[in-house]
C-alpha cells in the first residue's frame, strides 16, 4: 500500500499462521545463524556505538545484491530492538540509523552499495496456543533510495 494514501507502493504488511514450534520461528526471524537470504550477501552485527541504549538492541549491517547490473547493491545499517508485549507476544522493531563511526556511507560507496533508509521493518509472534502453531506479522516501509526511488517509490 502507498503511506501517503495515493501513490507508488511503499509499505508491506502480511500476517501468517506458521505450524512451527514458537521458539524455532522466533530463532528463524532473528536469523540467529545469520544465514545469507534473499540476495544477502552480508551480514554482521557491528558495535554497539552510541545509538545503542539497552541490552535488547542491537546495531546489524547487512548488503543486499541486486542482480541484472542495472542498479547498485544496497545496504542497510539497523538498530534492532526486540521485546515482549503486554499479551505475551514478541517482536521485533528494525529501523535506520545513521552512525558514521559504526559504518560510514563512504565504506558503502567505495564498495559501489546505495545505502536503503529503512523507515520501519518489523515482525509480532503470536503463538495460538494447543498446537495451532504461531500468529506472525510482518510490516515493512522501506525507501530503496537511488535510481530505485525513483521508479519504485
Amino acid at each position: 500500500r502507498c503511506s501517503t494514501g495515493n501513490g507508488a507502493i511503499d509499505e508491506t504488511r502480511a500476517v501468517f499462521i506458521v505450524k512451527w514450534d514458537f521458539d524455532k520461528l522466533k530463532s528463524w526471524v532473528l536469523n540467529d545463524g545469520k544465514d545469507l537470504r534473499h540476495g544477502v550477501v552480508e551480514i554482521h552485527e557491528i558495535g554497539g556505538g552510541s545509538k545503542t541504549t539497552s541490552k535488547n538492541t542491537k546495531i546489524e549491517y547487512s548488503a543486499r545484491e541486486i542482480k541484472g547490473g542495472l542498479y547498485s547493491d544496497r545496504d542497510y545499517l539497523l538498530e534492532c530492538v526486540e521485546g515482549r508485549g503486554e499479551d505475551g507476544s514478541w517482536y521485533l522493531v528494525k529501523r535506520s540509523v545513521e552512525d558514521g563511526e559504526l559504518y560510514s556511507l563512504k565504506k558503502s560507496h567505495s564498495q559501489g552499495r546505495v545505502r536503503a533508509e529503512v523507515v520501519y521493518e518489523g515482525w509480532v509472534l503470536h503463538d495460538l496456543g494447543g498446537g495451532e502453531g504461531v500468529r506472525a506479522t510482518y510490516v515493512e516501509n522501506v525507501d530503496p533510495g537511488g535510481l530505485f526511488k525513483g521508479i519504485i517509490v
